[in-house]
């Protein structure tokens, strides 16, 4: 039977929410619980792509390094309910940025291995949740290009590019 809190923490996270209670139990089973002292690194950017966390307890600073000199740069700070590192459920690219707690840390992690066997024996969770995530990653793509539209527009660039040429430009600017 599934602990009522940790399927309560469970489905208040977005990726999760659309899983009934059967679904849910079984991928909180795939998933293995994690502490990290404050200052602790979760991951390095670069690092290979592990799985996802999803953080019960504490801060995370997301980081990225900017230049050869080592300058960093804080992306984001992540609390209770947060996940990261969902990509490496579908690829397994390198890690994009490096992730420290700020704080004592606690949570859980799926790893893509325990994910790619769910997959594979058919689960119908791991299913939703990559039509989950490829919704969440449109989502963030929209909010992406509308922020680079009112940018480019606020800069004096002219007025906004576009569709097409947006993407170009964006996927030029990921590119380095």
């Amino acid at each position: 039977m599934l602990n009522l809190a940790v399927n309560t923490f469970f489905r208040e996270i977005p990726v999760f929410a659309n899983l009934d209670r059967a679904e849910l139990a079984e991928l909180v089973r795939a998933t293995t619980p994690f502490t990290l002292q404050a200052g602790e690194r979760l991951f390095g950017q670069g690092d290979p792509s592990d799985g996802m966390y999803i953080v019960e307890a504490g801060e995370l600073a997301v980081l990225a390094t900017r230049d050869d000199a080592g300058d960093r740069v804080v992306l984001a700070e992540l609390g209770p309910g947060a996940f990261i590192g969902e990509l490496s459920l579908i690829d397994g690219s390198p890690r994009s940025a490096t992730v420290e707690t700020i704080s004592m840390t606690s949570g859980y992690v799926l790893t893509r291995a325990a994910f790619d066997r769910l997959r594979e024996d058919g689960s119908l969770a791991a299913h939703k949740v990559v039509l989950q995530l490829a919704r969440t990653l449109e989502q963030r793509k929209r909010v992406t290009e509308q922020r680079l539209r009112a940018l480019l527009e606020s800069s004096g660039i002219g007025p906004a590019l576009e569709s097409r040429e947006l993407r170009e430009l964006f996927g030029r600017l990921l590119k380095g």
